[in-house]
């Protein structure tokens, strides 16, 4: 999985085309490093409505895609993940 697509990465995909291919389930290694590091700015430098939802939606963004991982997680739990960093 590549970061520089920052999480929109279909897992689904590349474990589909495994199995296609003929590999069960425990046989599929997926590697996933994540190296993003947001900037979510101290709730005291914010000084105006517009900061403080801005900072919210970073906060929000970075949980709700973290999710995705752990749907395909549980959509996958034979296959092998290593390098998993949340």
């Amino acid at each position: 999985m590549d970061g520089g697509t920052v999480w929109n990465v279909n897992a689904d995909s590349a474990i589909q085309g495994c199995l296609s291919k003929g590999f069960n389930e425990n046989q599929i290694i997926v590697d996933v490093l994540i190296c993003d590091l947001i900037e979510i700015y101290n709730i005291s430098e914010i000084k105006h409505t517009f900061g403080n939802w801005r900072r919210g939606r970073k906060i929000r963004g970075y949980y709700s895609s973290t999710d995705e991982i752990s749907t395909y997680l549980a959509a996958y739990p034979h296959a092998h993940w290593r390098y998993l960093f949340q």
